[in-house]
């Protein structure tokens, strides 16, 4: 072989691998690709940082600071990571303050928890919150986190959340510095790379399309997300042409929740923001039990007290009411194994919330076991 067939066949093998990397760069599928270096989900304590912004500006200007945001901070662990701070959630932009997002795209976060994470969601409550420190925020917050914790116990594949405590700073001096819990939430891109995933776009199409599509659906998976959704008491979903207990028929769109495929080609929902659900706390001062709103809610009233007595009869009507209550009875000892395991793994975060949260819990976890004993088809 001449040396010019050796170089012109040496060029022809570094183009073909050229080719084939920036091919598989573009079309290769989300588990392909590198996921986050950073540790940040892989933690298990409670993550202390400072936030820095300028919270006033961005209280008077949320509807121009969606797209860019401000210039911010991040304080944590002897390290200043410079970020863009964003107002996100439409349904938080009627507060004083918004719900944020922290990007962390631009920074200097080689060798952090946060390295190759980009934009975090960070996760408070579904109500307005002041700029205060404030424990039965702070309660709240946690039992929201602490939902997620639960949802891990029952799906194996899951997004992961960190608890953070947070110390907000003002950058115009307007605000004095407050504390809050919070938590984050894997990013998509994130969870379809740690699990091989990848999210099915289309779904909100509302018309042939969509019944197709529902044909995909894993059916165990399906009927063990609403057996979910019933236990936890949380009716604030919906998977797209699917039944919805918001609407009490065929939902259009997706609400809270996520259409996924593995690479077996199992189609299932994946589920996050449980703040509506009857596990999260609410102070006695308020006059009722979280644990006993009502699933169905419409022209229902919620009981006062947590005792069997008055549960019973509340669990016994959502249960009868519930288009697939036949699956709920199956998982249901799948349900109630999880929530033994949550309490144990969780025990030191749910002490947090006090010992009559534990107690109606408790309550909570007797009165389905009746309910369920003496259900009849």
């Amino acid at each position: 072989m001449t040396n010019q067939v050796v170089l012109q066949d040496r060029f022809c093998r570094k183009w073909a691998l050229f080719i084939a990397s920036f091919v598989v760069s573009v079309v290769a599928p989300a588990w392909a690709k590198k996921a986050p270096k950073g540790d940040l989900f892989e933690g298990k304590t409670l993550l202390n940082l400072t936030l820095k912004y300028d919270i006033s500006r961005l209280q008077a200007e949320k509807e121009n600071l969606r797209e860019n945001g401000l210039a911010g901070e991040v304080h944590v662990d002897s390290r200043v990571i410079p970020v863009k701070v964003m107002p996100r959630g439409a349904g938080s932009f009627h507060c004083k303050q918004p719900q944020l997002k922290i990007d962390f795209s631009d920074s200097n976060t080689l060798g952090s928890s946060f390295e190759g994470f980009g934009k975090l969601k960070l996760f408070t409550t579904g109500i307005c919150l002041e700029n205060i420190t404030n424990s039965i925020s702070d309660q709240q917050i946690l039992s929201n986190y602490l939902i997620y914790k639960l949802q891990e116990q029952i799906f194996p594949m899951s997004y992961k959340t960190r608890l953070l405590s947070i110390s907000y700073e003002d950058a115009s001096g307007k605000i004095r510095p407050y504390r809050q819990l919070a938590f984050f939430m894997e990013p998509e891109k994130a969870i379809e790379k740690r699990l091989k995933i990848k999210r099915i776009e289309g779904w909100q199409q509302i018309d042939a399309f969509v019944k197709d599509r529902l044909q995909m659906l894993d059916k165990n998976s399906e009927e063990l997300m609403h057996s979910f959704q019933l236990y936890i008491g949380n009716l604030d979903y919906g998977i797209p042409g699917v039944y919805s207990y918001i609407l009490q028929n065929a939902y259009p769109i997706e609400k809270n929740m996520h259409i996924y495929e593995n690479k077996e080609g199992v189609v299932f929902p994946l589920a996050y923001d449980f703040d509506f659900s009857r596990f999260i706390f609410f102070p006695s001062a308020q006059g009722y039990c979280n644990f006993a709103f009502p699933f169905f809610r419409i022209g229902k009233k919620s009981s006062a007290n947590c005792d069997i007595s008055a549960l019973v009869p509340l669990y016994t009507s959502d249960l009868q009411e519930f288009r697939t209550k036949e699956a709920f009875i199956k998982y249901y000892p799948q349900l109630k194994a999880a929530l033994g395991r949550w309490q144990e793994s969780e025990k030191d975060l749910l002490a947090k919330l006090g010992p009559e949260y534990l107690a109606n819990l408790n309550q909570f976890s007797k009165a389905m076991d009746e309910v369920v004993a003496n259900t009849k088809f």
